[in-house]
């Protein structure tokens, strides 16, 4: 395509090397970790020194392949009705939105979002709320691994390596089964 319209080489080369680079400096690290004391961790970091800090806890590394045995995903949609509009949310729902995607996901009314492990109804969810005839918004949207079997740590050095663990881990994106109240 370059050569059909008179692209020099040159600087298709300079492009390419520019997209290569950036996708080094901007790698993730996706990685699923076991740790002392029952504690599963999945990590998204942007992080490359990820190894140091596992050696440093204690870290044992799982194959990403048995995540779905501990972790599920989860797509999440905050909606909020557009300015001006003075009506309860839920009530706007229930009487506007359609009935078939109101009985295929989960509506958490207190943090106000649709939950759903079907990523093509938040999508369906997602071209509703874009009509112009509703008059709602989308607030955030975002997606989360939830523990299927979450853990309560009982003993005192359990939660003493919790708490350094989550110190260390607190710049990094990271899902874990440990049941924080």
């Amino acid at each position: 395509m370059a050569r059909k319209n008179g692209f020099p080489k040159e600087k298709v080369l300079q492009i390419f090397e520019k997209i290569k680079a950036s996708k080094e400096s901007n790698s993730s690290t996706r990685v699923f970790y076991q740790a002392p004391f029952g504690i599963f961790i999945y990590l998204e970091s942007d992080n490359t020194n990820i190894n140091n800090l596992a050696q440093e806890l204690k870290l044992k590394r799982m194959p990403l392949s048995s995540l779905p045995n501990c972790f599920q995903l989860f797509y999440s949609l905050k909606l909020e009705l557009e300015e001006g509009e003075n009506h309860n949310l839920e009530e706007y729902l229930l009487t506007y939105f359609p009935v078939e995607i109101l009985e295929k996901m989960n509506y958490d009314d207190k943090n106000i979002e649709f939950i759903s492990t079907d990523k093509q109804m938040i999508e369906k969810t997602k071209v509703i709320t874009k009509q112009n005839e509703l008059k709602l918004k989308i607030k955030e949207e975002r997606t989360f691994w939830k523990a299927l079997v979450p853990y309560q740590l009982s003993e005192k050095g359990a939660m003493n390596y919790w708490k350094e663990l989550e110190k260390k881990l607190t710049g990094n994106k990271f899902y874990t089964n440990i049941n924080i109240n």
